[in-house]
């Protein structure tokens, strides 16, 4: 039934009504990927950069011009709306004059983004074409140009009922979450979808032969977008989900009417952004990803020194050379030492002999004498005692980390945790002071336990956790998730990922402009030369993974080359070198030396292309070079160098001179190895297999002489 006051406007006023633009915020994932944390507070509200996530999304849709937006949640509903109301009182609020609304949906188990859509169809809350976003999503987007192309879309047909927003991103692209990946086809004339396939984790895709038997005069296939899980909808689109209840995603949706768009003459259509940025923090890889694109500016002007939503006008940063972000009403010891690539929140104290490195510190954290941060998140509140370490890890609101304590990478301690002192928490460790109720019907769609079911923080839950590696003075206990089957897979990406954002970062775009790229060390060279060979390793490992051909690959390195100013015998030696590392950061591809074989096979017109005689010489030594530095490919040295070999990709006579010539020095290194000459001895083997075949063919050849 419509709302009453819709019933008491005049005719006049119901026809400014419906065309209002409207919004549609889910603030629930529905996936467990931020366990415990989400056990306590909704994914929409956890910090990033030091501001709750939701604030990022309505940010986007306040600059849109959106003027009304309908947020929907279950879990925790009772915390968003909470803080709804005081982003209400906000100046950016106010000044937009728009309209924020929160529907909680029912309590029961099991609920999905399907049932959220549902839930605003029985209510009727729908009038006109809404913008549909996820409660997570980062992006400076201004939606007005694909609003308008919707709606100019709708005018000529009703047939369109959605618009999704991609946007261009290689594969390994660093916000890019392999587990949304998706593979599409459509009308490059008309931009109408033809095909949409979640592809997570897949080496391979089919698509059907019906996509090619389709009116469309051309057909695009593309894996090189990334959703940005904004979608354009018609108002028919939450009818259509009442409709059919095995919709329970997005995603459903999209196949559905694809797979009955005869039937029922349904269209979907796609938007591609060019510069601007969207991006969902989807799991722990993406929370570290966009956190390093917003201190790195891409998403401007939704960046710390800015007015963000709920500041009032006031800004609570201000911005230094190198990515700073210095909070007001610091506390820096003259001592410490501030790395580029951090956000210190305000009111913040930094004791002395303290590092941070490449970090995001939250409002009134106390960090003691000789301390040591690099790539964490420390959320408000939290106490760091003096002599602690703390790598790559999320530190929760007001946890506290006794003296000398050391945690590992990919740590996770939740709400009011505290451990120590004076221990080593284990690396992937996730501690949480709450005790997850268990229950039988509690669906996999959950990511929060809905309020029914829902564990909160009491005194009675606190649990004194007895246990070695936590400490004596420790409150919490190991959080272990029965039912997580593999969903988590990204915790451990986040760190140990051949692309892990933090080792690559420096400042660079994760836009196809700046594609992420593995660091060598933690000290970032920003020259020319170390920004060509991660721009060659990138282009290497794309063409490794997906079906480049060998004739792009070097139209991309060419191109590279120009950019940084790059001299043609610079070429063969990065390239050699980026081809041995991609090789060795191929997980799951078999062994270094099937990923190296395979590489150099696959892609042997492209080192033929650059290796040229004059060439080779250069060439061997970045290969001894790189195994004296790597021992993981150290042990197949013989087995390289055999194989350019056979593939006539180098010389007899260079292999020879470089066996006799000169051996690398210290310079040559970033940590020079024990012995130099290791790698030579290695080769005497086969430098003598060498001039073994070369005599006896040189004997044959007498020999057929001698006859003739």
């Amino acid at each position: 039934m419509p709302p009453k006051k819709s019933k008491e406007k005049p005719a006049s006023s119901g026809d400014k009504r419906r065309d209002i633009t409207q919004a549609v915020v889910v603030a629930d994932s529905f996936n467990f990927r931020f366990l415990p944390i989400t056990l306590q507070k909704p994914r929409a509200l956890l910090p990033l950069a030091n501001q709750p996530l939701i604030n990022y999304t309505l940010e986007f849709l306040l600059t849109s011009g959106i003027e009304e937006i309908i947020v929907v949640c279950q879990a925790h509903a009772s915390q968003v709306s909470e803080h709804i109301e005081k982003l209400k009182s906000s100046s950016a609020f106010q000044q937009s004059k728009a309209d924020i609304s929160v529907v909680s949906i029912g309590e029961g188990s099991g609920m999905t983004a399907g049932d959220c859509l549902r839930e605003l169809e029985r209510q009727q809350l729908i009038r006109s074409d809404f913008v549909l976003v996820s409660g997570d999503v980062v992006s400076n987007v201004n939606i007005r140009a694909a609003l308008e192309e919707h709606k100019a879309r709708r005018a000529k047909s009703k047939t369109s009922v959605m618009t999704l927003l991609v946007k261009k991103a290689l594969p390994g692209h660093r916000t890019r979450c392999k587990e949304n990946d998706v593979v599409i086809a459509t009308d490059p004339t008309t931009r109408r979808l033809l095909y949409f396939h979640s592809a997570p984790m897949e080496k391979k895709t089919h698509f059907p032969c019906d996509v090619l038997r389709s009116q469309s005069k051309k057909v695009e296939y593309h894996f090189n977008i990334m959703d940005c899980h904004i979608s354009i909808c018609s108002p028919e689109v939450p009818q259509l989900f009442t409709d059919n209840f095995d919709y329970s995603c997005r995603d459903d949706f999209i196949k559905g009417v694809l797979v009955h768009e005869e039937i029922t003459g349904h269209q979907i259509h796609v938007h591609t952004l060019q510069k601007e940025y969207a991006a969902r923090v989807s799991n722990l890889q993406s929370y570290d990803a966009i956190s390093k694109d917003i201190m790195g500016r891409w998403t401007y002007p939704v960046v710390p020194d800015m007015c963000l939503l709920g500041q009032d006008n006031s800004r609570l940063y201000s911005y230094k050379s190198g990515n700073k972000y210095m909070g007001v009403n610091l506390q820096l010891s003259r001592s410490c030492d501030v790395h580029d690539n951090t956000i210190i929140g305000p009111c913040t104290v930094v004791g002395e002999n303290t590092v941070l490195k490449n970090c995001v510190i939250g409002t009134n954290c106390q960090i003691g004498n000789n301390v040591t941060i690099t790539g964490a998140y420390l959320w408000d509140n939290v106490v760091i005692e003096d002599g602690c370490t703390i790598e790559k890890s999320i530190i929760c609101t007001e946890a506290h980390v006794l003296q000398g304590v050391t945690i590992g990478r990919g740590c996770l301690l939740s709400y009011r945790v505290r451990v120590g002192p004076d221990i080593e928490v284990p690396e992937y460790s996730k501690v949480t002071t709450v005790r997850r109720a268990r229950e039988d019907n509690m669906s996999f769609s959950q990511e929060e336990p809905s309020s029914s079911t829902e564990t909160t923080a009491t005194i009675e839950d606190l649990v004194q956790q007895d246990d070695a590696c936590l400490g004596e003075d420790s409150l919490g206990h190991m959080f272990v998730d029965e039912d997580d089957d593999g969903v988590d897979a990204g915790f451990e990406r986040w760190v140990d990922a051949r692309r892990s954002t933090d080792d690559l970062y420096d400042g660079s775009s994760s836009d196809e402009s700046g594609p992420e790229t593995p660091m060598e060390s933690d000290d970032e060279d920003n020259s020319e030369a170390a920004q060509f060979y991660r721009e060659v390793l990138d282009s290497v490992q794309n063409a490794m993974v997906a079906d480049i051909r060998p004739e792009n690959l070097i139209l991309e390195i060419n191109g590279s080359k120009h950019a940084y100013n790059m001299t043609i015998d610079e070429i063969p030696s990065v390239l050699m070198k980026s081809f041995l590392m991609a090789a060795m950061q191929m997980p799951g591809k078999g062994s270094v030396m099937e990923c190296i074989k395979k590489a150099i096979t696959k892609l042997k017109p492209v080192l033929q292309n650059y290796i040229r005689p004059q060439f080779q010489l250069k060439v061997l030594e970045e290969i001894e070079i790189v195994c004296l530095e790597h021992d993981l490919i150290q042990p197949h040295f013989i087995f390289v160098l055999s194989t350019l070999y056979n593939m006539d990709l180098l010389e007899e006579d260079a292999i020879v001179a470089w066996h006799t010539g000169d051996l690398p020095t210290a310079e040559d290194f970033e940590s020079p190895p024990d012995s130099f000459n290791f790698i030579r001895k290695k080769a005497e083997s086969f430098i003598n297999w060498l001039e073994n075949a070369s005599e006896e063919s040189g004997d044959d050849d007498d020999d057929e002489e001698e006859e003739e």
